[in-house]
């Protein structure tokens, strides 16, 4: 067999840099321009005609079979082929890494680059051995090269290196890929007034979306793609490359440049260059560029995150083995799952933001998640109570008629555990938030 005909199995390395995204979701879940890690692989002809069988840190396992119902988590014996195409989320099928992935003709041969593994061509033997069921990771790539007899170094090929890289090469990739959009016949409703500057070929406007008089959609630098059942009011503006999710709104007088709103979101002020998960909410003013944001996630009126230094110096962000040199200029804050803002909350660059934390004041340093963050308004850093986190976050997806399953439930709990170290390092005491 060969990569092209092999079934395909995505690992993870360590998910750490790109904490707080991956503390509720695998590392191919991630959008990367128009559409997730895992969903470019499916869409290239290595995706092939099985189930993907994903490989990620065990807590997950459950959820992930709900939210990912075609292909299989963490189960060696899913892959049915004599041979199986492994490769890591990393490193996004597109340019150099695809060329590279589609060579590789013989078993036991893998690609790597700068010491990672980019992908390997095993036999199904050798993945079933490989596992470790009972492990935080159940497959590791360091494992997985033991049994590899020709190794393919291709210098240079660009990965994924943690959330700062996620921004960046999502706006790339986003622009590309929306650059082969093809024109067709507007199939939802545009009123007059609606001005489009640039060819009116570069907007598609899905079924039952609605763009209200004086919208603006700005074509020249790239597509503008309304999905299905969006909604656009008046006095907003769009600025390509652009995709607005499914059944997502954004609000009058919003300008939203070259980013990508995912399903059912909430989206007013300004946003640009920046990706927000599914069933968010900027529903006010306030800015948000270079930034990554999760699913869940609310951000009051206000609500202002800083993406660029006084020192028009390069951002740096901090990690568990020191402080990294992004080389961006431009980095926003990253945030993970089920953040909430308070009114008037402002974020520094670069910042992370823990999943299901609580926001007030003046954001100055990282969070850690399910924590309540006061500090430049006197109070101490306070843990979130784990049935309070579980409860808020029931409460809002009922909001878009949605249910907080048992699995998804476990995960929270489990999530929760894993983080209390962190909580404990950062100085978070138990108790009563009171400002």
């Amino acid at each position: 067999m060969t990569a092209l005909t092999s079934q395909l199995g995505v690992i993870e390395p360590d998910v750490e840099p790109f904490e707080p995204l991956t503390l509720t979701r695998a590392l191919c879940e991630l959008v990367l321009g128009s559409m997730s890690i895992l969903d470019r692989y499916r869409r290239t002809e290595l995706g092939g005609k099985d189930p993907v069988v994903v490989f990620t840190r065990i807590y997950l396992t459950e959820a992930l079979r709900e939210r990912l119902p075609d292909c299989r988590i963490n189960e060696p014996d899913a892959i049915k082929s004599d041979d199986v195409l492994i490769v890591n989320a990393c490193f996004p099928p597109v340019g150099e890494v695809l060329r590279a992935l589609r060579d590789l003709r013989r078993r036991r041969c893998a690609v790597v680059s700068g010491g990672q593994l980019v992908g390997a061509l095993l036999t199904r033997e050798d993945l079933v051995e490989s596992f470790r069921g009972s492990s935080h990771y159940p497959i590791d790539a360091t494992g997985l090269l033991r049994r590899v007899e020709e190794l393919k170094e291709v210098p240079d090929i660009r990965s994924v290196t943690g959330f700062w890289d996620l921004v960046s090469i999502s706006l790339e990739l986003l622009e590309s890929d929306l650059s082969s959009v093809e024109a067709r016949e507007w199939e939802g409703e545009v009123h007059e007034g609606v001005s489009v500057l640039g060819d009116r070929r570069r907007v598609l406007v899905g079924k039952g979306a609605v763009v209200e008089p004086n919208v603006t959609l700005d074509v020249r630098r790239g597509p503008v793609v309304l999905e299905e059942g969006t909604i656009l009011m008046s006095g907003s503006r769009i600025e390509g490359p652009c995709v607005i999710g499914k059944s997502s709104i954004v609000f009058p007088n919003s300008f939203v440049r070259n980013s990508f709103i995912g399903e059912s979101c909430r989206i007013g002020g300004e946003v640009e260059r920046s990706i927000f998960l599914s069933f968010s909410n900027k529903r006010h003013h306030g800015y948000v560029g270079d930034t990554y944001v999760g699913e869940w996630v609310n951000l009051g009126a206000g609500t202002t995150f800083s993406n660029l230094k006084n020192t028009y110096g390069v951002v740096r962000v901090k990690t568990k083995s020191g402080t990294i040199d992004t080389g961006r200029v431009f980095l926003g804050p990253v945030l993970g799952d089920h953040v909430k803002a308070s009114i008037g909350t402002t974020v520094f660059s670069g910042r992370r933001i823990g999943a299901f934390s609580h926001l007030y004041g003046c954001v100055t340093d990282d969070v850690p998640p399910f924590t309540i963050y006061a500090r430049q308004l006197g109070a101490e850093l306070i843990g979130l109570r784990l049935e309070s986190a579980i409860e808020t976050a029931r409460r809002m997806m009922s909001r878009r008629g949605k249910v907080l399953t048992p699995a998804h439930e476990r995960m929270i709990r489990e999530a929760f555990s894993i983080t209390s170290t962190e909580r404990a390092s950062a100085g978070v005491r138990a108790g009563e938030f009171h400002l």
